[in-house]
């Protein structure tokens, strides 16, 4: 039996998910989705997940200190629409002002 741990909307104690399995390819395909072998392995693995997730939002948070005030705010704007970690924002994409490359322009006569 296979056990995946998932945190409660909530809050709370890990909520447990198992499957049984009946050969290794479906034990491998299930492994590929987060799935392991007991109960409490399944909530050290979720409780690696956490703080992997929480170390790349610090890291974030740090690197997040050298931006721009403007790209200070997006990330702020981003970081206010959850309660969760987030360790990395979006990117904005950027339109540059001008002619694009490889566009032909029409030649005007005079």
């Amino acid at each position: 039996m296979l056990y995946k741990a998932v945190r409660s909307p909530n809050g709370g104690p890990p909520l447990l998910d198992h499957h049984i399995v009946d050969d290794e390819q479906q034990e491998r395909n299930m492994a590929s989705r987060g799935f392991v072998r007991g109960p409490d392995n399944a909530i050290k693995e979720l409780e690696a997940r956490e703080r992997s997730v929480a170390v790349a939002a610090a890291e974030r948070a740090d690197t997040d200190r050298r931006l721009s005030e403007r790209a200070q705010a997006e990330a702020r704007a981003v970081d206010d629409t959850t309660i969760s970690h987030i360790p990395s924002i979006p990117e904005t994409p950027i339109h540059k002002k001008g002619w694009p490359k490889g566009k032909p322009r029409k030649q005007v006569e005079r």
